[in-house]
């Protein structure tokens, strides 16, 4: 088992983190509504960074008012400061599904009317919106004196099997941006009905156009302008292992090996999603460990059920392995270039150099490893801190055994 001592700096550490995560939090941006009437009103939004495009939102006056709710119906327009816009218009939309066992029958788009709030993607002479519930997406474009008009692109089922695809956007955007050079026929040939796609296009357009393109984007609002990290790690593990060796016709043997403290080395991968502020990411780390300690023992030599003789013997594991970890991490942001986090995943430890001991015989060797890890830590700039604990597991292929282990790192990320 992990030492007393070392379980009181992890809770201790755990709870200073989630206090202070607590504060950390950014929950409202500074921005504005305009109401039915054409008021409009400078206040705090809370930014939910919308997966789905809202249909309600929660505003505040000051850092210690009370929170509100005002729904799309009373308002025209909201938008963070530096970052989201979101218009509200009645449009046409065509809401057919693109999973393969609700697809239409049908090529044409099957428009209802909607009055929905758009998000504004990229703002100039032709605006992009987009539209997003759950798996639906849709983008729209237009101008200041028109309605917003879908960009049409539809799957739909051809006889039993065969589907089919309706690209009727590639069109639309041909005979949109006919007159500009930079957006030649055969870009077009190859659009994907893609936010990034449909950016890059309406960037160009607008720059073509004389006119200034503005994109307002998340990111804008949140400290963390790339999508990557790669982090390369060290500190220290101290770890723990207790075994039970089993006798036909003897009391079992408690194998208890010292806590060992050693170096670990690694690199840690982090792909940061481009959603709810980019708080979420998924972690792949890879490192280096090794654990050698000794369990002496007294064996007392047994004849007719009376102790005879003991002598003294002991057990020696040493033992090496790469450790890979895959998990998800869940960030939240204390400052421009800082931010808390906690990483739960799942551990898998490769021996590299695997052997139990009995007087220099070896009698068992070590298995590949699988169990929980839970990491926490804090992140400023290109510079981390962080504890991580391993859960018990097996650790031998025959003796019964258990080992744990707790790391403090740091680590630096070049990229």
């Amino acid at each position: 088992m992990i030492p007393r001592s070392l379980y009181k700096i992890l809770i201790h550490s755990v709870l200073f983190l989630f206090c202070l995560s607590l504060t950390a939090q950014i929950n409202f941006n500074q921005g504005y509504f305009i109401n039915n009437d054409g008021e409009k009103v400078d206040c705090l939004i809370k930014n939910y960074d919308w997966l789905n495009n809202p249909i309600e939102i929660w505003y505040k006056f000051s850092e210690m008012g009370p929170e509100k709710a005002i729904s799309k119906d009373e308002i025209i327009e909201f938008g963070i400061n530096g970052g989201v816009v979101f218009e509200k218009h009645v449009v046409q939309i065509d809401r057919s599904l693109n999973s393969m066992n609700r697809l239409s029958t049908v090529r044409n788009p099957e428009f209802e009317t909607e009055e929905l709030l758009l998000k504004k993607v990229v703002d100039g002479k032709v605006v992009l919106y987009s539209y997003t519930d759950q798996s639906l997406n849709r983008f729209f474009y237009g101008d200041d004196e028109s309605t917003p008009q879908q960009l049409v692109y539809k799957k739909y089922r051809v006889g039993g099997t065969k589907i089919g695809e309706n690209n009727q956007f590639k069109q639309q955007l041909l005979n949109l941006f006919n007159d500009c050079e930079g957006a030649p026929r055969s870009r077009f040939e190859k659009l994907r009905y893609e936010i990034d796609r449909l950016t890059e296009l309406f960037i160009v357009y607008n720059k073509c156009d004389g006119s200034v393109a503005i994109v307002n984007s998340e990111e804008n609002l949140s400290g963390k302008k790339d999508l990557f990290n790669l982090i390369v790690k060290g500190g220290i593990r101290n770890s723990n292992l207790e075994a039970v060796r089993n006798f036909i016709n003897s009391e079992p043997l408690v194998l208890d090996f010292e806590n060992q403290t050693s170096l670990q080395l690694g690199l840690e991968a982090e792909f940061i999603f481009n959603f709810n502020q980019n708080k979420w990411s998924a972690v792949a780390e890879l490192y280096y460990y090794n654990y050698s300690a000794d369990a002496p023992v007294v064996i007392a030599e047994v004849i007719n059920g009376i102790p005879f003789i003991t002598r003294d013997d002991f057990y020696e594991v040493e033992y090496s392995a790469l450790e890979f970890l895959l998990g998800g991490r869940y960030s939240l942001f204390t400052g421009q270039n800082s931010r808390v986090y906690i990483t739960p995943s799942v551990a898998v430890s490769f021996p590299i150099n695997n052997e139990l001991t009995e007087s220099d015989r070896k009698i068992d060797e070590a298995v590949t490893l699988a169990n929980f890890a839970i990491g926490a830590g804090f992140n400023y700039g290109p510079g981390y801190i962080e504890i991580k604990y391993g859960a018990e597991k097996v650790f031998f292929d025959i003796i019964e055994s258990r080992y744990s282990s707790f790391s403090v790192l740091a680590g630096f990320s070049f990229l």
